[in-house]
């Protein structure tokens, strides 16, 4: 991979973690409606659909989808991601909770 399609995709991971904590935040302090939040997670989407291929296999990409798709209440579908997410790193504590 090229240095600029690493950066390229190290910044589109970064967007899409920011898409996500801005839900998580929001929700915190504000009644976000279920519309704003999809919006949010889709946009989050978008930004690992246009990764690298390469960069289309680590635990962070899949935790991210997973994670994206519980937002919009996709629980199902999350389920294979964040799966997917546990097994590349099973010593991470954050993807098993987002299982539960």
């Amino acid at each position: 991979m090229f240095p600029l399609e690493e950066l390229r995709g190290q910044q589109l991971f970064q967007e899409s973690e920011g898409y996500l904590e801005l839900i998580f935040v929001l929700a915190d302090r504000f009644e976000l409606e279920k519309k704003t939040r999809n919006r949010l997670a889709e946009r989050a989407l978008h930004c690992l659909e246009q990764l690298p291929e390469l960069m289309k296999r680590g635990d962070r990409y899949y935790q991210i989808w997973g994670q994206s798709l519980q937002v919009m209440e996709q629980y199902q579908e999350a389920v294979e991601p964040l799966q997917q997410a546990a097994m590349l790193a099973p010593d991470q504590i954050d993807i098993w909770l987002s299982l539960a």
